[in-house]
C-alpha cells in the first residue's frame, strides 16, 4: 500500500524515506529480491533510471539464473529506450523460463516502442500462448490494435476480443478499463467509450499524469473521435 502511495504522489521526500527504508532491508536481508526490486522502482520514480538499472544489474550478478531479474531489468532498459539491451534481457529470461509470459511481454514492449508493430503483435501473441492467465498481453495487444497510428495494424474486432479476455482476467484494473474505452472508440461506439473512460476518472489510484491523459482521451470520445498513440 505504501509503495502505491509513493507511485501516485512521486513526492521527493517520500521517495527518499522509502529508499532509506529499503536500503536497511537490503542490508539486513540481501537475498530479499523484492526489496531490491522495490528499491530499483524507487530510483526510477526519482528519475534516476541509471541507478535503477545499476541496482538490477547487481541482482543479476547475484542471481544469474533467475528469469524474473532479467525481466525487471528489461523493463528498466525499455524505460531508458535502450532497446537492444532490453531485448537481450528479455530473450535470456525466455531461455531461462520459457513459460513466463512477462519475458515475451517485454519483447512486445520493445518492438512497439520502436514502432515495429507486427513484431510487437507476434510477441504479444506468444505471451498469451505461454501464459493464457496473464492479463497484460491481452490488454497490451488490445490497446495496440485500437490506438496504433498505423491503420494497417488496427483491428477493432480483434481488439474487442482481446480486451474482453483481459477484463475476465483482471476486472478491477483501471488501465484495462481505459483500454476498453479505446476499443469502443475504435469501433465507433463513443457512448460506451465515454462511459468507460469516466469510470477510470472516478478512481482514486491514478497519478496526476494518468488522470490528465485519461481526461484528454475522454474529450476525444465526447467529440466522436478515436484515440491514436505512438508507443513511447
Amino acid at each position: 500500500i505504501w509503495l502505491d502511495a509513493v507511485r501516485l504522489s512521486k513526492d521527493k521526500e517520500r521517495i527518499e524515506r522509502a529508499l532509506a527504508a529499503t536500503a536497511k532491508i537490503v542490508e539486513a536481508h540481501p537475498g530479499n529480491l523484492e526489496a531490491w526490486f522495490v528499491r530499483a522502482e524507487l530510483f526510477w520514480l526519482q528519475g534516476t533510471n541509471n541507478q535503477a538499472i545499476g541496482e538490477l544489474s547487481e541482482v543479476v550478478q547475484q542471481h544469474p539464473e533467475n528469469a524474473e531479474v532479467y525481466i525487471r531489468r528489461a523493463q528498466a532498459y525499455n524505460d531508458a529506450k535502450d532497446f537492444s539491451k532490453a531485448m537481450a534481457d528479455a530473450d535470456y529470461a525466455i531461455r531461462l523460463d520459457p513459460c513466463n509470459g512477462h519475458g515475451y511481454l517485454q519483447r512486445a514492449f520493445a518492438f512497439a516502442l520502436q514502432h515495429k508493430y507486427q513484431l510487437a503483435v507476434e510477441a504479444y501473441l506468444e505471451a498469451m500462448n505461454v501464459d493464457p492467465e496473464l492479463a497484460e498481453p491481452f490488454n497490451g495487444l488490445a490497446w495496440l490494435l485500437a490506438t496504433c497510428p498505423d491503420p494497417s495494424v488496427r483491428n477493432g474486432t480483434k481488439a474487442a476480443e482481446y480486451i474482453n479476455r483481459a477484463l475476465q482476467l483482471a476486472p478491477d484494473r483501471w488501465d484495462i478499463w481505459g483500454t476498453r474505452a479505446a476499443v469502443f472508440a475504435e469501433n465507433s461506439d463513443f457512448e460506451n467509450a465515454v462511459s468507460w473512460e469516466e469510470r477510470c476518472l472516478q478512481r482514486n489510484d491514478l497519478s496526476d499524469e494518468q488522470r490528465r491523459r485519461a481526461s484528454e482521451r475522454l474529450g476525444l470520445y465526447r467529440a466522436g473521435k478515436p484515440y491514436r498513440e505512438e508507443p513511447k
